[in-house]
């Protein structure tokens, strides 16, 4: 893999995914690295980042430009691809605890991107728009952060949010929605991926489902922030499991440590998203300057970190009872070679991709997709309900 693989992706693509009638269904991941959205007419995902600017824009737009204006307080950001470019390579005002820590529910920054994800959701196209209907919001949090930190993120979701957005060259568009609480739901995230797995985008189990849930399957859900493993045995979720130490951002951590520690340059957790996109850090004075290659050393690090998961889980389970070995999040792709190759000994055991159902969306998509079927089936069934 190239460096630029492995940074935070941004894409916008319309499709109709679908609504109940009369109901606008989404699902929204604000994920520690990307925020992924899939709604009835659109799939989106972005860096989960912003930043407060004033200034005005010159020339044309970029078309993964991103400005979030608040209609209440007037403040104005950048938000995603656009606030990362803004970025210093040494900027020191973004640690990992604002941008990776539990607090950030009621961080200024992560409720424009709630904000902003809602808008996403909500803008319109020739696949349908959410006006005079009733707005749903399924979203996830790591299993071990599901009890204590639901409360918090329902929080960001549910009420009123008045907001502007413009998106690329397009010309802003106002959103003043209200989200009532109880329309607002939050599952565990490798549960998002499990539904994934077993819903076709005809919004109907495929047929090997009945296997995933009657069998022995381990789901594998390596994201930026954490590695969350769900074990299912004969129906029952016997084991939940979170790893911050095997995340995306401990491997961009043991870059960073390594480039300091060789280079003497120091490159803050955010900046080395730029870095990743060039595959150099760029090492200066006053009137030199070079680049430092990192591409060896994030494979180097990328593998060491995978393989300490690998490990961890081969000492925890006894892998040759499972039947499915389930990969999905950003960091799977990352790893999925790695994650096949090692596997690959135990008979019996199929390797399954979280985007089997979608190839057109990345591993990254996963939860949010999963989180969308789920909503999609609860709300239909409720209407059935209603009509019997």
């Amino acid at each position: 893999m190239e460096t630029r693989d492995y940074k935070i992706k941004t894409n916008f693509a319309d499709k109709p995914n679908g609504s109940p009638s009369g109901n606008w269904v989404c699902g929204i991941d604000i994920g520690y690295s990307a925020v992924k959205v899939v709604s009835p007419n659109k799939n989106a995902i972005f860096p989960a980042f912003a930043e407060m600017d004033d200034s005005k824009t010159i020339g044309t737009p970029a078309p993964y430009s991103i400005i979030y204006k608040n209609l209440e307080t007037g403040e104005r950001w950048i938000v995603g691809e656009s606030a990362l470019n803004n970025i210093k390579q040494g900027d020191t005002s973004h640690s990992d605890n604002t941008l990776y820590g539990r607090e950030r529910y009621d961080d200024p920054m992560f409720l424009v991107l709630v904000d902003v994800a809602i808008g996403i959701a909500c803008s319109q196209n020739q696949y349908g728009n959410y006006i005079g209907k009733k707005i749903w919001i399924e979203t996830g949090l790591p299993s071990a952060y599901l009890e204590q930190d639901s409360p918090f993120l329902k929080n960001a979701f549910a009420g009123r949010h008045h907001f502007a957005l413009k998106i690329g060259a397009d010309e802003p568009v106002e959103y003043d929605i209200v989200i009532g609480k109880e329309n607002v739901d939050v599952m565990e995230q490798p549960m998002g991926t499990l539904m994934s797995i077993a819903m076709g985008n005809n919004h109907k189990a495929i047929p090997e489902s009945g296997f995933y849930f009657n069998r022995n399957l381990i789901i594998f859900d390596g994201g930026h922030g954490t590695l969350d493993m769900f074990i299912i045995k004969n129906n029952r979720v016997v084991d939940k499991q979170t790893f911050p130490e095997f995340a995306m951002k401990q491997v961009l951590a043991n870059v960073r440590a390594e480039i300091q520690r060789n280079h003497g340059v120091e490159v803050s957790p955010i900046a080395i998203q730029k870095c990743l996109e060039t595959g150099t850090v760029i090492k200066h004075s006053r009137f030199s300057s070079g680049h430092i290659p990192i591409k060896e050393i994030l494979q180097r690090e990328s593998e060491k970190v995978c393989h300490a998961a690998l490990d961890r889980i081969g000492r925890m389970y006894e892998l040759y009872e499972f039947n499915y070995f389930v990969i999905t999040g950003g960091t799977s792709a990352a790893w999925a070679d790695t994650i096949r190759q090692t596997l690959s000994g135990i008979e019996g055991l199929v390797v399954i991709d979280g985007n089997q159902n979608d190839k057109s969306l990345s591993f990254d998509y996963s939860n949010a997709r999963g989180y969308y079927m789920y909503l999609y089936e609860k709300v239909s069934r409720s209407l059935r309900q209603q009509t019997q």
